[in-house]
């Protein structure tokens, strides 16, 4: 039970600073094309002020990408950080920070997993898909089905071997349990009360 709240409470911290980290792709994205932005608690809006001017294609894209490349681009250095460290036999503890930063670092890479489940599901209802993953598709010409399985099954590929190779056996069932538990909370903490109030 003891392990179990330790790594729920740091998978309710982690969502907020993933969400927010994913934003700040779109808000770097678009200061960058000479746009202003502001970050909401789960998007990112362009102001319509001064400085605005119709967005062009390939800026729409630098914009919509920038978002899912900052969450895969920590996702893979915290990959590279498990993997350098080389702590594949160490125990989850609480001394053991820095193997659990990694293994939140490299999780990032959830976030195309839980795009490619909303997706499925959007699709199984007849509901638009409105994500990052749509707009790039569309620019691009490609199938909405090909960018967001492709991404999804890397973020699986991800999810297994931070499962497999980094989580002791005997730990990997509450390691899932926490991540699912805290993961759920997060994401309603920050949603619908905190994200809301911080940044509506």
């Amino acid at each position: 039970f003891v392990l179990i709240s330790f790594l729920s409470s740091k998978f309710i911290l982690f969502v907020p600073i993933g969400a927010l980290s994913h934003e700040f792709g779109h808000y770097i994205a678009i200061k960058s094309v000479g746009l202003d932005a502001e970050i909401k608690y789960c998007y990112t809006k362009i102001l319509h002020n001064n400085n605005y001017h119709k967005v062009k294609k390939w800026e729409n894209f630098l914009i919509a990408f920038s978002g899912p490349a900052q969450s895969m681009i920590i996702g893979i250095l915290g990959m590279l950080l498990l993997l350098e460290s080389n702590k594949s036999n160490k125990e989850l503890n609480f001394k053991n920070y820095d193997k659990i930063l990694y293994i939140l670092m490299a999780l990032f890479w959830v976030r195309s997993i839980a795009v490619l489940i909303i997706f499925i599901l959007l699709k199984i209802f007849n509901y638009k898909f409105g994500g990052d993953e749509a707009v790039i598709s569309d620019i691009l010409n490609i199938s909405q089905w090909l960018v967001v399985t492709f991404f999804g099954l890397i973020g699986v590929i991800c999810l297994w071997i931070v499962v497999f190779k980094f989580i002791p056996q005997k730990q990997r069932l509450s390691f899932l349990f926490s991540a699912f538990v805290g993961g759920a909370i997060g994401f309603v903490l920050w949603m619908f009360v905190i994200g809301k109030l911080l940044l509506p």
